[in-house]
């Protein structure tokens, strides 16, 4: 079932210092880094390409995914990773 590209987060084994929402989402989504640096969080398609790149400060930062087409995606923050579901 599609929700014209909305988009769920779950969350991987990975230690949590980040958290992404909501969930699901349509046009941005909302990061918030618990570290106390700037890091740079990226998305990979399933094939492990990257296909977007930002960088984010410590606190809360908004992501602009409107771009990317139905799939399922890896967000990479820092050495952290979280599943992203684009439907």
């Amino acid at each position: 079932e599609s929700n014209g590209g909305s988009m769920s987060v779950f969350d991987s084994h990975a230690p949590q210092s980040f958290d992404v929402w909501p969930n699901p989402a349509d046009d941005e989504l909302w990061i918030r880094n618990e570290s106390s640096s700037r890091e740079e969080l990226q998305i990979l398609n399933i094939q492990g390409n990257t296909v977007k790149k930002q960088w984010v400060n410590s606190g809360k930062s908004k992501l602009e995914i409107d771009q990317l087409p139905s799939g399922t995606y890896i967000l990479k923050l820092a050495c952290k990773t979280s599943k992203l579901i684009v439907r």
